[in-house]
């Protein structure tokens, strides 16, 4: 009977110790998982799709100096606007923003954003960021691209990056932004042409059948030219590239301690040179 008791009590140790060992490889093997994948924030699907549609409509300037100003204002208020967004509504800001970029602009400006680690960082740390404007925007290049007109423009932000929680201020950097504009045509430009162009020969068809429907395809007709002249006269364009280049803190630094030398040095010898002519006068007597 003891013998019996102790050879069960010999198992149920080895069942009890095997159970531990398997919990602590299965403890190693998830610590090893965790160093070599990323961290979480870092693991959100930044792809997005957008819904929108590609480019915003503008109305043309009434004169031509004008064009240049209004799409420079736009492109300055359109960089604040998306440079301001927070830990737990970052998807939200980003759908909303989206439709002022084509396509590829959309898939760059995402890649931008992960590159640069801000959504990482906003999430991980729970945190706001707006920007604000350090140099005014300026159209650097403007003209036209495969038959559509095209800006670039450069402007410098400074982003402050603050705990959503208590407000105080994490992190803040500046940026050198260059974004290029180009005219856009609606992606849904070409199946209506294409639709028009079907639509017209029906009518054409069918204005053979009588004159009442000859004049109903005229009216309507007149209708589409219309409204097609009424698109000409807006404008859609669309972001094509969104550019960032930090301005690391050490390069500013550097270049303000540089430019304070070269008062300071300035301000030396303002100083020396009288006493040197004094000198100089002394040895003469």
């Amino acid at each position: 009977m003891l013998k019996a008791e102790k050879q069960m009590l010999k198992k149920l140790a080895y069942i009890i110790g095997g159970i531990f060992l398997l919990l602590l490889l299965i403890g190693l093997l998830a610590g090893e998982e965790e160093d070599v994948m990323p961290p979480a924030a870092e693991r959100y699907a930044l792809l997005m799709p957008c819904e929108a549609e590609a480019g915003v409509i503008l109305p043309p300037a009434e004169q031509a100096e004008q064009d240049g100003e209004i799409i420079r204002e736009w492109a300055q208020e359109t960089a604040l606007n998306i440079m301001r967004m927070s830990h737990a509504g970052y998807r939200k800001s980003l759908s909303s923003s989206c439709g002022v970029f084509s396509p590829e602009g959309w898939r760059g400006f995402q890649s931008v954003l992960k590159d640069s680690g801000i959504i990482a960082r906003i999430v991980t740390h729970r945190m706001e960021m707006h920007s604000t404007v350090l140099r005014e925007a300026e159209i650097a290049e403007t003209g036209v691209k495969n038959g559509r007109n095209f800006w670039v423009v450069d402007l410098g932000l400074e982003t402050v990056y603050t705990a959503s929680l208590s407000g105080e201020e994490m992190r803040r950097t500046e940026t050198e932004l260059r974004m290029v504009i180009e005219e856009a045509l609606p992606p849904k430009k070409e199946k209506e042409d294409k639709e028009d162009k079907e639509n017209k020969e029906d009518e054409d068809a069918d204005a053979a059948d009588g004159a009442n429907e000859e004049n109903g395809a005229a009216e309507k007709t007149e209708e589409t030219e219309e409204a097609e002249k009424t698109e000409e006269n807006l404008r859609r364009i669309a972001v094509t590239q969104w550019i960032m280049t930090p301005v690391e803190a050490e390069e500013a630094e550097e270049a303000e301690e540089a430019e304070e030398g070269t008062e300071d040095a300035a301000e030396e010898g303002g100083e020396t040179a009288p006493e040197d002519e004094k000198e100089n006068g002394d040895e003469s007597l």
